[in-house]
């Protein structure tokens, strides 16, 4: 009887499934982590203008100037790319809130008393 060595189609088959399969899962972790990395970047990037925003609001004694909005949204625009959006409502004497919407999803709601 003769000795065969190497390997089969069969098993050659069975590798390879294997390795798409590992492959596949990985391609699926790695977009779904960079979408999730997205996501928080946006996330820091709103945090921070809304910050900035609310410094300036309480230094201007409460009261939102253009010159504070014209920043607000250049710095959108700067950070989070023309997709962003944002509002400040104020309802004197209690409250204000900031939002930040990126590509028409609310990234940010930052309610704050003045």
């Amino acid at each position: 009887m003769r000795q065969v060595s190497g390997s089969s189609l069969i098993e050659s088959l069975v590798a390879l499934a294997v390795f798409a399969i590992g492959s596949a899962s990985t391609a699926t972790w790695v977009a779904q982590s960079m979408a999730v990395d997205a996501r928080a970047s946006r996330l820091v990037a709103a945090t921070t203008i809304a910050v900035s925003l609310e410094a300036r609001i309480r230094a201007g004694g409460g009261t939102v100037s253009d010159g504070d909005l014209q920043v607000f949204h250049a710095a959108l625009i700067r950070r989070m790319g023309p997709a962003a959006r944002g509002s400040v409502i104020c309802k004197p004497p209690a409250a204000c809130a900031i939002r930040i919407a990126w590509a028409t999803r609310e990234v940010l709601s930052w309610p704050f008393d003045p």
